[in-house]
């Protein structure tokens, strides 16, 4: 057999020179068969389905059926995205930060033959449904252990309307809730819709709210700790006096160095009785403390303000528990109904 071998082997050769000077197209294609194409998809989505992320992937896979060990590549073209084939040399691919729509995968296999290159005659194809909010992915979902506390934070460059949005887990269903914007003096709740700024957030408790309703606190909330009990720390809802606004008020010449000191240590807080009677004398400085050292005052003096509003939001509901500490889904849906944002708990 060996010897058999050695003697044809340079027969071939010579036959083969000899059909490639008189015809290498067909002599090359004599032996080496022209490839035959065919494409497959695989995917964790069929062909049809409805996806609620702005993304998915898909693995290529192709084969060459006169020769299963030759490597192939691929074009695709993703309908409406895409206005030609676009070479791809990988085996997954994967499509982000689709918009809400219909979409058509196409793929076939290619792979170079004799100086040109042979496609799959058959491509394939699948069909897909991208189903978000157009919010999807501007709202970061962030929550505790307890069940207790959801938060929504606007991580996107544009401000984002969450009026009518719901929550939805497998321990609860419900309404994101109006909020009062401005709490005026006179406590007036006048509900809103709720728009997050860039950076804002809305903390979102189970209970009851401090003040008997949803509401966005403000520069001025000091000067109602006395008065209510709240969840949050309220240190940095303060208007302090600037040390040149002291000095200015100096100059008017109507208040003493002692009233000065005086609202200095109270710029935060109403003083109380015993406090007031540090400056009875002083008619100028009880006044001035008797019209600004409160929350009408305060409220009065800075709404007009750029930074008098604080970033969060703050909403009650009274319920038990939001989800499961445990094995969750909270789910944020839009007002169409449509996924904003979702997060598994384990």
């Amino acid at each position: 057999m060996k010897k058999t071998a050695y003697i044809l082997s340079p027969i071939f050769y010579i036959l083969f020179t000899i059909c490639y000077i008189l015809s290498p197209t067909l002599t090359f294609a004599a032996v080496f068969p022209v490839p035959v194409l065919e494409t497959y998809i695989e995917s964790s989505i069929t062909n049809g389905s409805v996806i609620e992320t702005d993304s998915v992937s898909f693995k290529f896979i192709g084969k060459n059926l006169t020769n299963a060990k030759d490597k192939v590549s691929f074009e695709y073209y993703l309908f409406p995205i895409d206005k030609k084939w676009n070479k791809f040399s990988g085996s997954s691919k994967t499509f982000n930060k689709l918009n809400r729509g219909n979409y058509t995968l196409v793929v076939r296999a290619m792979k170079k033959y004799n100086k040109n290159t042979i496609y799959d005659r058959t491509p394939i194809s699948i069909t897909f449904q991208i189903k978000t909010s157009d919010d999807y992915g501007k709202i970061k979902l962030s929550y505790n252990s307890t069940g207790k506390q959801i938060t929504l934070s606007n991580s996107s460059k544009f401000s984002v309307n969450i009026s009518d949005w719901k929550i939805k887990s497998w321990a609860s269903d419900f309404a994101i809730p109006k909020i009062t914007k401005y709490v005026d003096p006179a406590f007036s709740s006048i509900e809103t819709e709720t728009i997050l700024g860039i950076g804002e957030k809305i903390i979102i408790k189970t209970g009851r709210s401090p003040l008997g309703f949803n509401f966005r606190p403000n520069k001025c909330f000091s000067f109602l700790s006395k008065s209510y009990k709240f969840d949050f720390s309220i240190s940095g809802y303060c208007n302090k006096l600037s040390p040149d606004e002291l000095f200015n008020m100096k100059r008017t010449g109507y208040f003493t160095d002692k009233c000065l000191d005086f609202i200095k240590s109270f710029s935060c807080k109403t003083p109380d009785i015993k406090a007031l009677k540090k400056i009875e004398t002083d008619a100028s400085c009880v006044n001035y403390v008797s019209n600004n050292l409160n929350y009408k005052g305060c409220y009065s003096k800075n709404i007009s303000k750029s930074d008098f509003l604080s970033k969060d939001w703050r909403a009650y509901i009274n319920i038990e528990r939001f989800y499961f500490s445990r094995y969750d889904v909270i789910r944020i849906l839009d007002s169409n109904g449509l996924l904003v944002v979702e997060k598994k708990i384990y």
